[in-house]
């Protein structure tokens, strides 16, 4: 009976982690836990908190209770000298069986009082781990001493790391979107005051404002991003949450060029010169930029193909091309045609990039090259401001011929190169 008992807690708990799994947020997979878990392991109570080890901070995220709660979400405290040290220092489990015992002996532990006034006796805390590092905590509490054995530890430690990784989701997914509002938030910003201070000239104010924020955004970035993939590396490929994962990473993605591009846009170009093969870095840019799906039904032609080659900055020209061509995909939705020719004159040589998109209307001609101007839902509108600046950064310029509906044409001219 004893075997059998064990085989459906097993059933049971197998059924709770594919719920788990495909929780689309934590407070839908805290509902599952609260409502499921009672036929493995008692409670009465059972509480979720974050673990912040850089803020030294522990806080209580969400909890449920079949009666009045005092010890409720929000509340916090530090990790350092408190009873929950060694368990997120080391991953270990705690089980007290007798919390007013407990209480007498760490009189100041202000979460035990809450609770026990909550009409708690016992409980059992497990710490919530990725890969061995600690994202959180799980509380479970009873209102009955010697409530918890090692047998319900063992059972919560084959879900426990089911739940951390949707907890760490949950988390990063909120750390996204706040992200999201401030760029959204600071990109409106800059572009009235690009309106304002291109009035009167100023416009490296917009960029000294520019570089400021981008690094406040730029750092919290990375560490999103890192969270995430470990996230994902956690997550089965059939399981339906990594095209959450995915989703996620795109929009990480998507934020981290748009910080990329105001810091380029804000700092002063460095020109580090080397040998540059034009021919040679515009296929490497069309190879690094084929599979990405703006590119395809776009047929892509390269005009010559003998060497040609100046003293300049690969990886600024790169920047420079690369801007172009995506330009000039997104104005063909449908596919259409990419030629690029390179020729050499007297004294200059002229890349041309042709495209049989939709065009630039003649209203927006004037605006294209202006800072934060953008035909696009998510275009940052840093692109050809970025690309006019590197160019002359070079002693070369930028030009562009439009015909609306038929295509556009942008040229960039090196005069008095060195070869």
């Amino acid at each position: 009976m004893a075997k059998e008992a064990e085989i459906k807690k097993l059933i049971l708990l197998s059924d709770i982690t594919e719920k788990i799994n495909r929780g689309k947020t934590f407070d839908d997979v805290f509902d599952i836990i609260y409502e499921k878990l009672s036929e493995i392991v008692p409670y009465n109570r059972i509480g979720v908190a974050l673990v912040d080890e850089e803020a030294d901070k522990v806080t209580l995220m969400v909890a449920r209770s079949d009666g009045e709660m005092h010890l409720k979400p929000g509340y916090s405290g530090r990790i350092k000298g408190s009873s929950l040290e060694r368990l997120i220092k080391y991953g270990e489990t705690r089980i007290i069986n007798d919390l007013k015992e407990y209480l007498d002996k760490k009189p100041t532990s202000d979460a035990t009082r809450l609770v026990i006034k909550e009409g708690m006796a016992s409980n059992l805390t497990l710490p919530l781990l990725i890969e061995g590092k600690p994202t959180g905590v799980i509380f479970f509490s009873s209102r009955e001493t010697d409530t918890y054995t090692t047998e319900h530890e063992l059972y919560l430690k084959l879900i426990s790391g089911h739940i951390a990784i949707t907890l760490e989701k949950g988390r990063m997914i909120e750390e996204l979107e706040r992200r999201n509002k401030e760029i959204t938030y600071t990109y409106d910003m800059l572009k009235a005051a690009q309106d304002e201070l291109v009035k009167s000239e100023s416009l490296a104010a917009v960029g000294e404002l520019a570089a400021t924020i981008a690094h406040e955004i730029k750092n919290p970035l990375a560490g999103i991003s890192g969270a995430i993939q470990v996230i994902g590396n956690n997550i089965k490929n059939d399981d339906p949450q990594k095209e959450i994962v995915a989703e996620i990473l795109s929009q990480v993605k998507r934020l981290d060029d748009t910080v990329r591009d105001l810091l380029i846009f804000a700092r002063p170009q460095k020109i580090e010169r080397g040998r540059v093969d034009l021919v040679e870095l515009i296929e490497k840019v069309y190879q690094f930029l084929k599979t990405e799906t703006i590119m395809k039904d776009i047929k892509f032609k390269i005009e010559p193909h003998s060497p040609i080659t100046i003293s300049a900055d690969p990886h600024l020209l790169q920047q420079v091309l690369m801007n172009i061509i995506q330009n000039a995909a997104h104005s063909m939705p449908h596919g259409g045609n990419i030629t690029i020719a390179v020729e050499e004159r007297i004294g200059n040589i002229q890349i041309s990039i042709r495209d049989t998109g939709t065009g630039i209307h003649p209203a927006n001609m004037e605006r294209i090259f202006r800072p934060f101007f953008s035909t696009k839902v998510r275009g940052t509108g840093l692109g050809l401001a970025i690309s006019r600046k590197i160019m002359e950064a070079h002693g070369g310029r930028i030009n562009i011929e439009s015909e609306f509906g038929k295509g556009t044409i942008v040229y960039l001219n090196f005069t008095n190169i060195e070869r």
